[in-house]
């Protein structure tokens, strides 16, 4: 009898711990799920600011150099970037176009870990209904297929996401058959933490763009603002006053606006990549465990809730 109970006791706990472990894998998908939606506003970051970068260089070279052509395009231009493995420099238009290529990278990454968190949510509640009818294994097999595009680009940043991307989505379509949720924890550590940290890089790249335009803005006020001609005492309003300083001011309030917003979508878009890296990880030390500790539960508590506050955030700036 005593064994008994002692076996029925050994079950209770290892019952309870699944279920802790379910909870816990529920709550970071649902978690992971809003992210990535409220992350999806910064794809085209880099390749839009660089495009700006483009425009307020043409701008202030005919501040600044005689003879400007006029009626240039600015993506015409030198971006003073050499090309990789060439003699000359790349265009704004090719530099450009290799952002818009990360981005493509970055959207896919969002892509794969949408599937892997919608994934892990149906099957840690046990929603059969949502497994078979849902859209999780049409976004894998989209992440797998853009994955293959990702191979063949000649972007190094973008071609290094191909592998992990394709070995996610294959995790994701696995746990779908298999509904094992340890062992898709596990298998998705690798790609999981190599997407997220290939995320952050793309953020950082990003904020590059962002520090040259933010500076160019600057630069580019304090020109014209020393060349808009001043009204002198008791003198007339000179013709071209008005428009001009109307124009410099709506610039600058324009641009300083739109890049004030990118930066905090940037913070708060790395703040919540972070966090998801960071609750990741307790779940795969759950999951290699075997149980989940009221610490790890705890630590991925914490991480749920910076997450959210940084949607919310996010969210916000999007309204």
């Amino acid at each position: 009898m005593r064994r008994m109970f002692i076996l029925c006791g050994t079950a209770v706990c290892a019952c309870t711990a699944l279920r802790n472990y379910e909870r816990a894998t529920a709550q970071f998908g649902d978690a992971a799920t809003a992210g990535v939606s409220a992350t999806r506003g910064v794809v085209g970051a880099a390749h839009e600011t660089c495009l700006m970068r483009a425009s307020f260089h043409a701008l202030e070279d005919r501040f600044q150099f005689p003879d400007f052509r006029r009626g240039v395009d600015p993506l015409s231009l030198s971006s003073d970037l050499p090309k990789p493995g060439e003699t000359g420099t790349l265009t704004w238009g090719e530099y450009c176009g290799e952002l818009a290529e990360y981005d493509k990278a970055f959207a896919g990454a969002l892509t794969a870990l949408e599937a892997y968190a919608a994934a892990l949510k149906n099957v840690a509640t046990g929603n059969g209904i949502a497994l078979d009818t849902d859209l999780t294994a049409a976004f894998a097999k989209d992440a797998a297929d853009l994955a293959k595009k990702l191979g063949a680009s000649s972007l190094g940043r973008a071609n290094e996401l191909s592998g992990p991307l394709t070995t996610l989505a294959n995790v994701v379509l696995d746990l779908l058959k298999t509904r094992q949720l340890r062992d898709a924890v596990i298998a998705a550590d690798q790609p999981v933490s190599t997407i997220l940290r290939a995320m952050n890089q793309y953020l950082e790249a990003a904020k590059d763009q962002w520090q040259d335009a933010d500076h160019l803005v600057g630069d580019i006020s304090r020109t014209a603002d020393e060349s808009i001609p001043v009204r002198g005492h008791g003198g007339a309003v000179p013709s071209d006053l008005a428009g001009q300083a109307l124009a410099l001011y709506e610039f600058s309030r324009l641009e300083r606006a739109r890049l004030d917003t990118l930066s905090e979508q940037l913070t708060a878009t790395g703040s919540l990549l972070d966090a998801l890296s960071g609750a990741h990880t307790q779940l795969v030390r759950g999951a290699h465990a075997n149980t989940l500790e009221a610490d790890l539960r705890a630590s991925i508590d914490a991480e749920v809730e910076t997450i959210a506050r940084q949607v919310n955030t996010l969210r916000n700036l999007k309204g």
